[in-house]
């Protein structure tokens, strides 16, 4: 009878404890910050142009690099491969996205974001993609699939809100 007493008493204490346990929303309702982690990466573009009517359009699809600042905030180089982010596809649909999301590494190093369009999958070398003008560009479609267009911006910390890149026409 002791033992059904004194366990009952011990069980009564550790539902007590873990009553009390977890903190209360009440007492602070303040929202804690998101982990860089699990906040994912958005983008948003637009074209700098002298020409009109030139925007993304739905199912274009370009490469983003993330490279990430050294520990003592000093920027890093883009590489061809061991960026933290490395040629990653997103296709628009009205905004950006990427086939598998993409998230910050985490709340400390700002980043420098670059994108080039159209997307390729294979880059043999970052500082001279190869790439082709079409001879006949007589009708937009045709002038577009002749376009290249790169992107850059710099020392973004991270963020919930969609990181701006401008674009411009490399051959123009």
């Amino acid at each position: 009878m002791k033992q059904k007493k004194h366990l009952a008493i011990v069980g009564s204490m550790l539902l007590a404890l873990t009553a009390c346990s977890g903190g209360s929303s009440e007492l602070d309702p303040t929202p804690k910050p998101t982990p860089a982690a699990k906040v994912p990466i958005n983008i948003s573009t637009s074209i700098q142009s002298r020409a009109t009517d030139l925007a993304f359009e739905a199912g274009d699809q370009i490469g983003l690099f993330v490279v990430n600042h050294q520990a003592d905030g000093s920027a890093a180089t883009l590489q061809t491969t061991g960026n933290y982010i490395d040629n990653t596809k997103f296709t628009y649909d009205g905004t950006w996205k990427a086939a598998t999301p993409t998230y910050w590494k985490d709340n400390s190093p700002p980043a420098d974001f670059y994108i080039y369009y159209p997307y390729t999958s294979s880059i043999s070398n970052i500082e001279a993609m190869p790439w082709t003008v079409n001879a006949d560009q007589s009708t937009t479609e045709k002038y577009k699939a002749s376009e290249l267009l790169i992107g850059k911006t710099m020392d973004v910390t991270p963020t919930e809100n969609a990181v701006k890149i401008d674009a411009k026409h490399v051959l123009s």
